[in-house]
């Protein structure tokens, strides 16, 4: 590249602009949650995830959602044995 052509790249001027590409919207937003495990809880969870069929993404995720009640539904399923608070 000479100097030319360097100088042409650099001038604002000389820029194509095509405005921001459109994309589709996104069918379904999401939000992540970072959530802190030891390594002896992680592999239980992974354990039982896998014995589930699911990753170990997808299993604290319905997890929780299980226990989170639908406005005016009681929550799908409980912890065996005890109650979270």
């Amino acid at each position: 590249m000479d100097e030319e052509e360097l100088r042409q790249l650099q001038d604002p001027e000389s820029w194509e602009d095509e405005g921001d590409p459109v994309r589709p919207p996104v069918r379904s937003p999401r939000s992540s949650v970072v959530v802190g495990f030891s390594s002896a809880e992680f592999q239980r969870i992974a354990r039982f995830a896998r014995q589930e069929g699911l990753s170990t993404a997808e299993f604290p995720r319905r997890v929780a959602l299980d226990r989170v009640p639908v406005e005016g539904r009681a929550p799908a399923a409980k912890e065996a044995g005890r109650d979270l608070p």
